[in-house]
């Protein structure tokens, strides 16, 4: 009972204290008097009983065996929070497309202002030549309008992504300058072959004679005798002229001065010497 009643007080406190006490009649104590320590009063005990006072019957509350378990319970666990973790794209090492759909590789233009247009990703941008940017639309349709020089002339296109990575495209054109022709050249005027003579007869020493006329422009022309002759070039404008000395001539004795130009028309004159020596 004892250990019951112990384990009653341990686990159900004042409650249980209480249900004990309603068990037992609690008597009460004897009154003690103590003698006077004058010499003259003898020590006189009362003892005085009081009446057994009655406690009202406490409800009986049932005494349970406390469950006693050898588990310690683990502590609550601290409340964590989950922090998402953070997703990691891998790097773009893709270069952008990039193309040029005019004009045609090889085109040949006849004006130096010339429109190039082409695609590339969206975001791209594309430099033309290394130093001259492209308007680039949200589609990726770039365009550019470039000065051509006369030939051939060769374009480069670079196109770089938001990653740096760069595509090149590149084509040919041609500038085709008109050219004026040569100056025809205009044949010389047809110039007909004459000859004439100056004198016909001579008293000089030597004799000679004056011959002259036209031929065709840088053509030779010959002059001979028996007794002399001699060969000249018509200029550029087919005229022609040339002493002949005939040292050789008999006195007051004719004789026949053949002239020909270079196609072999040819023309006759008499010529006599009047020099006596």
């Amino acid at each position: 009972m004892w250990r019951g009643l112990g384990y009653s007080l341990a686990g159900a406190g004042a409650v249980a204290l209480f249900a004990l006490v309603a068990f037992f009649t609690i008597p009460a104590p004897e009154a003690e008097v103590t003698e006077p320590t004058s010499p003259t009063v003898p020590a006189t005990t009362v003892a005085t009983t009081l009446p057994p006072t009655t406690l009202p019957e406490a409800p009986v509350v049932p005494i349970e065996e406390p469950v006693v378990s050898d588990t310690i319970p683990e502590p609550a666990a601290e409340p964590t929070t989950t922090v998402p973790a953070t997703t990691t794209l891998p790097a773009d090492t893709i270069p952008p497309g990039i193309s040029i759909t005019s004009p045609a590789d090889g085109a040949h233009f006849e004006t130096n202002l010339v429109t190039f247009v082409g695609t590339t990703e969206p975001g791209a941008n594309v430099i033309a030549g290394g130093r001259y940017a492209a308007a680039v639309d949200a589609a990726g349709v770039w365009s550019i309008e470039l000065v051509l020089a006369p030939g051939a002339n060769g374009a480069t296109f670079v196109a770089t992504d938001a990653a740096g990575n760069q595509s090149v495209a590149k084509l040919v054109v041609h500038l085709d300058v008109p050219t004026e022709p040569p100056p025809e050249e205009k044949p010389p005027p047809a110039v007909e072959f004459t000859a004439n003579q100056t004198f016909g007869s001579c008293e000089e020493n030597p004799p000679y004679d004056v011959f002259y006329g036209t031929a065709e422009p840088n053509t030779p022309v010959s002059i001979s005798s028996a007794y002399g002759g001699g060969t000249v070039k018509a200029d550029a404008e087919g005229h022609w002229e040339l002493k002949v000395i005939f040292p050789e001539a008999p006195f007051e004795k004719t004789f026949e001065v053949k002239v020909k130009d270079h196609t072999a028309a040819k023309k006759v004159f008499p010529f006599t010497s009047y020099f006596s020596g």
